[in-house]
This record gives structure tokens, C-alpha cells and sequence, in this order.
């Protein structure tokens, strides 16, 4: 994957690596300005069902130093599901993933 920060601007940055590297390299620092983030397909696919909605976001939010809307809205287009159930699981309401 690559976080790609400040495109077209004087301090564009490219952070390239797994999501574990990534993660690493950034540390407790929230990243500034705008950010792309790029995913390459897995060679396995994540089991969502099983994955802590409301964690997830959280990790978004405080890794790359985004909104809880839009970590909302980036979790729910990585993982399939539902912008609404996501909103709903942040809450700490248990919503039906289908």
C-alpha cells in the first residue's frame, strides 16, 4: 500500500509498504495535510464479519489523523460494508453487516 501525502505540493511525500510498515513509519504522529491512501488486492481477502468495526475506524482516525467521518466513510469502501452500519457500529450498536 502507499499513503501518499500532499500530492502536487512543495512536501508531497510517498510512504510506501504493508499496512504493519506503514504503520510503523508513522508511529504516534498524525499525518498532515491531504492524504491518498492505495491499496494493491490481497492474495487473501479479509474476513470482515470478524474485524471490530468501531476499532478499525478509531485506528483511522488516530493513524492518519482524519475525521471519524471520514474514517467512516474509508472503512466502510475498504471493507464493503455499508456506510450506515459502520456510522451504527462506531456507535456501539450492533447492526446486521449483510
Amino acid at each position: 500500500m502507499v499513503v501518499a501525502r500532499e500530492l502536487t505540493k512543495v512536501h508531497e511525500e510517498f510512504i510506501r509498504g504493508t499496512a504493519e510498515e506503514i504503520l510503523q513509519h508513522i508511529g504516534d504522529a498524525a499525518v498532515r495535510g491531504e492524504v491518498v491512501l492505495m491499496i494493491a488486492g490481497a492474495g487473501e481477502s479479509v474476513d470482515w464479519s470478524r474485524v471490530d468495526l468501531a476499532a478499525y475506524v478509531t485506528t483511522l482516525e488516530q493513524k492518519l489523523g482524519i475525521e471519524r467521518k471520514t474514517a467512516i466513510k474509508l472503512a466502510a469502501q475498504l471493507s464493503g460494508i455499508a456506510k450506515n452500519i459502520v456510522y451504527k457500529e462506531t456507535l456501539g450498536v450492533t447492526a446486521d453487516r449483510r
